[in-house]
C-alpha cells in the first residue's frame, strides 16, 4: 500500500501529496513480528492498507485549501465598482457559498483523518488485532492493568463528534430578511465548525501519538527483552517515526507509561500535577495547538523530499527502474 508504484497508479493532486515521501519515512523501520497463530491474509485492511484507506476524502483537503485562497485573495465587496466601466454591481453575499462548499470539503477531509487515526488506535490497544502487544497497552500485569483503555474510550467519543461536524450546514441554509435575501452561504458558520474540527482531531492525534509511542516501547521490549532502564524504540522504527519518538520521549518529557509511575505523588509539572495519561496526552495536543510538532513534521518531509530527489537522481543515473526497485526494497 506504500509501494511507490500505489501511488504512481493515482492521479489526484491530493492522493498523490498523501503519499509522497511513505517510503522514505519508512525507510529501517522494522516490520512487526507476525505471531505463528496469525495468518497474514486475515490481517485486518487497515494494517495492510493503513494510507490509502480514505483518500477520497482526506485528498479534498488541497482543493478546499486552494478554493479559500482564491476567495481570500479576490474582491467580494458588495456592491463591486468596476473602476474601467464605472458600473456598480450588487452581487449577493450568497456568492460566498464557494467558502461554504471549500469549508466542508476540509471538514471532510479531517473527518477522514481522524476516522484512520481511530482505527489505527484501536487497534494497537486491542490485543486481537495488535499482533502481539498487550491488551490496552499496559506494562504491567494485563490482569491488573487497563493503562489505555479510557484513552480509547475517549477516543471512540472524539471520533463520533467528528463525524457529526462533517455534516455539510450549506443545505440548511434559510431565507432572511423578509425574503430580501433569499439565498445565504453560510460561510462564517461553516468555517466556525471547521475550526471545531481542527480542535477536535487535534485531541484524537495527540491520544493516537502517545499510544503509539507506548505501543512502539512494548515492540520494543518484546524485541530486546525487559531490562532495567526504560525502552528505546529508536533503533526499531523509521526515520520520521524516530524523529517523532525523540520529540514526544525527550522534548515533551513523556516517559513509558506503568501504573506505578501514574501512581507516583512526585510532581511531574512545576506547578505540582502530578502524572496522570491526560496531563501527557494535554502536553501533545498543546505541542500540536501551538506548532512545535509541526515542526518535526516538516523536518520529516524535507528529509524525504531530498531522499525521493537523490533517489530519482539514482535511477536516472543509471537509465532504469530497476535501481528504484531496488532502493524500495
Amino acid at each position: 500500500a506504500v509501494h511507490r508504484a500505489s501511488a504512481a497508479a493515482r492521479r489526484a493532486g491530493g492522493q498523490r501529496a498523501e503519499h509522497q515521501g511513505v517510503p522514505d519515512w519508512l525507510a529501517a523501520a522494522q516490520p512487526a513480528r507476525q505471531p505463528e497463530c496469525r495468518d497474514a491474509a486475515a490481517g485486518p485492511l487497515l494494517t495492510a492498507h493503513g494510507q490509502p484507506v480514505d483518500r477520497p476524502r482526506a485528498g479534498g483537503l488541497l482543493p478546499g485549501a486552494d478554493q479559500l485562497t482564491v476567495e481570500l485573495n479576490s474582491v467580494t465587496d458588495n456592491p463591486l465598482i468596476d473602476a474601467v466601466t464605472g458600473r456598480v454591481f450588487h452581487g449577493g453575499n450568497f456568492q460566498a457559498r464557494a467558502v461554504t462548499s471549500a469549508a466542508e470539503k476540509l471538514r471532510q477531509g479531517l473527518q477522514g483523518i481522524g476516522r484512520m487515526l481511530f482505527a489505527q488506535c484501536t487497534e494497537m490497544i486491542n490485543p486481537a488485532t495488535s499482533w502481539g502487544l498487550p491488551p490496552n497497552l499496559c506494562s504491567d500485569g494485563a490482569n491488573d492493568s487497563f493503562l489505555f483503555k479510557g484513552l480509547d474510550v475517549v477516543v471512540a467519543g472524539l471520533t463520533s463528534e467528528l463525524g457529526f461536524l462533517a455534516n455539510p450546514v450549506g443545505s440548511h441554509v434559510q431565507t432572511a430578511e423578509m425574503g430580501n435575501q433569499s439565498l445565504n452561504s453560510l460561510a462564517l458558520v461553516s468555517a466556525r465548525y471547521t475550526l471545531e474540527a481542527v480542535d477536535v482531531l487535534s485531541q484524537i492525534a495527540s491520544a493516537h501519538l502517545l499510544a503509539l509511542c507506548q505501543a512502539l516501547d512494548l515492540r520494543t521490549i518484546e524485541i530486546e527483552g525487559r531490562k532495567d532502564t526504560p525502552p528505546d524504540a529508536t533503533p526499531h522504527v523509521g526515520q520520521a517515526s524516530r524523529r517523532m519518538y525523540r520529540f514526544i520521549r525527550k522534548d515533551l518529557s513523556i516517559p513509558f507509561l506503568g501504573e506505578e509511575h501514574l501512581a507516583s505523588t512526585e510532581a511531574a509539572t512545576l506547578d505540582g500535577v502530578t502524572p496522570s495519561i491526560g496531563l501527557y496526552n494535554t502536553r501533545l495536543y498543546e505541542s500540536i495547538r501551538s506548532g512545535r510538532l509541526y515542526d518535526v513534521v516538516l523536518e520529516s518531509l524535507k528529509e524525504a523530499k531530498e531522499q525521493e530527489q537523490q533517489a530519482a537522481a539514482f535511477c536516472n543515473g543509471n537509465g532504469n527502474d530497476k535501481s528504484m526497485q531496488h532502493l524500495d526494497e
